[in-house]
């Protein structure tokens, strides 16, 4: 009997031997140049430090105060579970033992499914992670992680290369990330080993497999997606056939809400904005540049004050699909409300975008926020009465 338990214990540390090897393998991959990281840490902010520059980045950028003290509760309580096991610096890794041990709150437990507390909690922590890693309170935009297994990836990486190299926006080359990773897990389930052995009945299961979740846009955009990859495929010829026209085509009915307004119907939504309020203001000059000048909600939400010509009576700006320059007219009627909302409707900010939230941080827009506008549920289709059918 001790001889069996022996072995058992032999067994068990023979396989943390081989756990210890493979992480400070990975370990040394990801972090080639240890006395480099050493020195990083020497230079290192104290966690007060830390805390104290994320205090001061917020209230530059217009963060109140009660906000602020609100996060500071959970930023003390950090400093004294640190200062209890002797750790000068704060990190990712005890950031989130942290919430572990301090709130129960597990590092792979989805943000939208917290309390309010437990998210402003995750909040803080993620706020000192930036600062850390970013030297700002605001992580910056970036690619999404490319999950590419080694078979595939050489194919996949040169795809989303040639995309980047086009110049094409983070949002579209994540869209794509998005649907290679998605096709990977298929390829990975269906036991597809090399690309040769795709097929179009691959193809139909695939989107098929998306369908399952029922998000029409995000299905439409993985369609969209799927097609350009394929076609690289073949142009590369890691298949032997072009795929692409096998993609089915995704029909978005989009609530019910028409693509296309008539003149009548476009007055009577300008109509029902309350130009009374900053929201009004700003609305009123977004929807104007969309009804009159024909232009899509990504580059509304992108236009810089470098973008209006006024000397020349010009927008100038890249559109954002096609990366194509283009100059519209200024009218004399989307100027004036511009205007309206820059002196008595723009927060103040020194964001280079025209156009802002108006809830801290007065940053730019998302294109999101302005699709919404036409809901119907939302209070300016509400006053303006129309029906959607």
């Amino acid at each position: 009997m001790k001889c069996k338990d022996t072995r058992t214990n032999v067994i068990i540390i023979i396989y943390l031997i081989d756990y210890l090897y493979i992480f400070l393998h990975a370990e040394y991959r990801r972090k080639p140049n240890l006395c480099m990281e050493v020195s990083k840490m020497e230079n290192q902010k104290t966690t007060q430090e830390l805390i104290e520059f994320a205090k001061a980045s917020m209230e530059q950028t217009g963060y109140s105060a009660e906000y602020i003290s609100a996060l500071s509760s959970t930023w003390n309580t950090l400093k004294k579970h640190l200062s209890e096991r002797s750790i000068p610096h704060f990190s990712t890794v005890t950031g989130i033992a942290f919430l572990q041990d301090q709130y129960n709150i597990s590092s792979d437990c989805m943000y939208c499914k917290l309390s309010g507390v437990d998210k402003r909690r995750k909040r803080a922590i993620l706020i000192l992670n930036n600062c850390l890693e970013h030297e700002t309170f605001m992580a910056p935009k970036s690619y999404s992680l490319c999950k590419f297994a080694p078979r595939f990836e050489k194919a996949f990486r040169k795809f989303t290369d040639m995309r980047i190299e086009a110049g094409l926006s983070l949002s579209t080359i994540n869209r794509d990330i998005f649907c290679l990773n998605k096709l990977l897990n298929y390829l990975d389930s269906s036991g597809i080993q090399s690309l040769k052995e795709f097929e179009s009945t691959h193809v139909i299961g695939f989107m098929k497999h998306l369908s399952i979740a029922g998000k029409l846009p995000t299905l439409d955009g993985a369609a969209s997606s799927l097609r350009l990859v394929l076609n690289f495929l073949f142009d590369e010829q890691y298949v032997s056939s072009d795929l692409s026209p096998t993609v089915p085509q995704v029909k978005c009915k989009h609530d019910g809400i028409p693509s296309v307004y008539s003149k009548e119907e476009i007055q009577q939504l300008l109509n029902g904005v309350d130009r009374a309020n900053p929201k009004g203001k700003r609305n009123y000059a977004m929807i104007l540049l969309a009804a009159r000048l024909g232009m899509r909600a990504s580059d509304i939400c992108g236009l810089t004050f470098e973008n209006l010509k006024w000397q020349t009576s010009t927008i100038e700006f890249t559109v954002k699909k096609t990366g194509e320059p283009v100059a519209l007219p200024l009218l004399n009627e989307v100027g004036e409300a511009i205007i309206e909302y820059i002196k008595y409707g723009r927060p103040d900010s020194e964001d280079k975008h025209v156009f802002l939230r108006l809830q801290i941080p007065f940053v730019e827009m998302k294109p999101s926020a302005l699709h919404g506008i036409m809901n119907p549920e939302n209070q300016t289709v509400k006053r303006s009465n129309l029906r959607y059918n």
